[in-house]
């Protein structure tokens, strides 16, 4: 019977898989040294001057100091990504970051950050100016909010005292949201009616209301309401208060004497003294157009 010897593993499959884990080891050693080479780059280079933001212009605004603007800007470009990389790099800079922390800056909007040239950070910005307040009908707990030219609402306001701003209260308000609270076009209506009453009446309005029905009450200062409709022609009304009031009859009205003039009316213009009993209905000559 023939007996079968039990043959031994080679020996050189042992020799291979150590080989092979030994070139495993000398590839893992070599991508670590070249992720460090590529991170000493990386940490070198970002801290080049030629590729550092070292230059920050602003423009733009009237009473926003660009200091502030400066300030808050390089506030954001200070430290490093990861410990690595520096702010300041031209090409990794925080742009979204340093728009939204310049749009909280009261008054400050559409706010352009850019480079140009590589290491220069412009930044350019408008401002809201405040033109008027608008703030709701009967409530101190509500602040006014800052109107601009275009009717848009744009900061809250605690401060009410003095007249330099013509105060717009609001009777159907129950709250006041940053936006456009008013038409462009109607505010501009109101503004010329105002400016024409302080010119050629000597009535200074320091606060209005606005009514349901397009219609407006305006405060004068010392004393005294006029009353009128956005429905109607508005310059249609100043020319026949001031012809009433150049009358003999009614020359003598002034801030102080009179409850209101009301001029809401196409055929009649009614004055209320403070005084008299019943209030004087004066027909016009021309009914105001519609």
């Amino acid at each position: 019977m023939t007996k079968f010897k039990k043959l031994k593993k080679p020996i050189h499959r042992n020799s291979q898989r150590e080989k092979s884990f030994a070139w495993q080891i000398l590839k893992g050693i070599l991508r670590i040294g070249l992720l460090i080479v590529f991170l000493v780059g990386v940490y070198y280079v970002s801290r080049l001057a030629f590729f550092t933001i070292n230059q920050i212009q602003i423009e733009g605004g009237e009473t926003i100091s660009h200091e502030v603007v400066r300030a808050v800007t390089e506030t954001e470009l200070e430290g490093t990504y990861f410990r690595l990389v520096p702010k300041r790099f031209a090409y990794s800079y925080p742009h979204d970051r340093i728009n939204k922390k310049l749009n909280e800056i009261p008054r400050m909007y559409d706010v352009n950050v850019y480079r140009s040239p590589r290491d220069v950070l412009n930044i350019s910005f408008k401002e809201y100016s405040p033109h008027a307040l608008w703030c709701i009908e009967g409530s101190s707990a509500t602040p006014c909010f800052f109107l601009d030219k275009t009717g848009y609402a744009f900061a809250p306001s605690q401060i009410l005292q003095g007249g330099t701003l013509v105060r717009h209260f609001s009777t159907d308000a129950t709250e006041i949201t940053e936006g456009v609270v008013i038409d462009e076009e109607k505010l501009m209506r109101i503004d010329q009616f105002i400016s024409q009453a302080s010119e050629f009446l000597g009535f200074r309005i320091t606060s209005l209301t606005h009514m349901q029905d397009e219609d407006i009450f305006m405060y004068i200062n010392g004393g005294g309401e006029l009353r009128i409709s956005l429905t109607k022609d508005l310059d249609g009304i100043i020319e026949n208060i001031i012809a009433t009031l150049e009358s003999d009859e009614f020359s003598h009205i002034e801030p102080g004497n009179f409850q209101y003039i009301d001029a809401r009316f196409k055929n009649k213009l009614f004055i209320n003294e403070e005084m008299a009993t019943s209030t004087e209905s004066i027909e016009l000559t021309e009914p105001l157009p519609e």
